[in-house]
C-alpha cells in the first residue's frame, strides 16, 4: 500500500506528464524516509506515470478535434443554443447574428460547401431565416468562384433562388389576403 503523501507528491511531480530524474530521486528519497516499500513504490510510480501521460495524450487529442471541428459544426452547435434559449426573440436574433458575423468561411471545398449547405437548411427552415441570407450568399459566391467544376455550388444556389421566389410568393399571397379581408371588413361595416 501506497502512503496518502506519497500519492499527492506523485500526483503533482506528474502534472506535467513527466517525471524527471530529479523528481524522481525526490520521490524516492521520500518513500525511503517514510518506510514504504521501494520496489512497490517504483511500480506504483511507472504505472502512475503510464496513465498519466495516456490521459494528457487523450486531452490533447480531444482539444485538436474540437478546434479542428468544420465550421458548420461549430456554428451549428451555437445557433442551436441561441435558437433554442428562452431570451426574446430580439435578443436571440442579434445574438446569432453575432455568432454568424464572426464565422470564418472555409477555403477548402469540403468545407466550404458544408458551410453552405447547413446555411441553406436554416435559411430555408430555421427561424430568423433572413440572418442567414447574406453569410449564404458570401459562401455560394465563394464557392463558385473558387471551385467552378463543383455543380453542387450552383444547384446550391438554385435552391436558394427558388426558395426566395417562394417566400415572395408566400408574402405577396399573404398580402393579398390581408387585403380581402379588410375589405370584407370595410364592406360590412358600410353594409350594416
Amino acid at each position: 500500500m501506497i502512503y496518502k503523501k506519497l500519492k499527492d507528491l506523485t500526483d503533482e511531480a506528474l502534472r506535467d506528464g513527466e517525471l524527471t530524474v530529479e523528481e524522481e530521486s525526490r520521490l524516492m528519497a521520500r518513500a525511503r524516509e517514510m518506510g514504504q516499500d521501494l520496489d512497490e513504490f517504483r511500480s506504483y510510480l511507472e504505472a502512475e506515470r503510464k496513465s498519466r501521460v495516456a490521459y494528457l495524450a487523450e486531452e490533447e487529442k480531444l482539444r485538436q478535434e474540437r478546434e479542428n471541428r468544420p465550421a458548420y459544426v461549430k456554428l451549428s452547435e451555437e445557433i442551436s443554443s441561441w435558437e433554442s434559449c428562452s431570451f426574446s426573440a430580439e435578443f436571440r436574433k442579434k445574438n446569432i447574428e453575432k455568432v454568424l458575423g464572426k464565422v470564418i468561411i472555409p477555403t477548402d471545398q469540403e468545407g466550404l460547401f458544408q458551410l453552405a449547405n447547413y446555411l441553406f437548411s436554416k435559411y430555408s427552415h430555421g427561424k430568423f431565416a433572413y440572418i442567414y441570407k447574406s453569410r449564404l450568399k458570401e459562401c455560394l459566391s465563394a464557392g463558385k468562384l473558387s471551385f467552378p467544376d463543383d455543380k453542387r455550388f450552383e444547384s446550391l444556389e438554385t435552391a436558394f433562388k427558388e426558395t426566395g421566389i417562394k417566400r415572395l410568393k408566400t408574402i405577396g399571397i399573404l398580402a393579398g389576403s390581408i387585403v380581402v379581408i379588410i375589405l370584407i371588413i370595410i364592406i360590412l361595416a358600410n353594409v350594416l
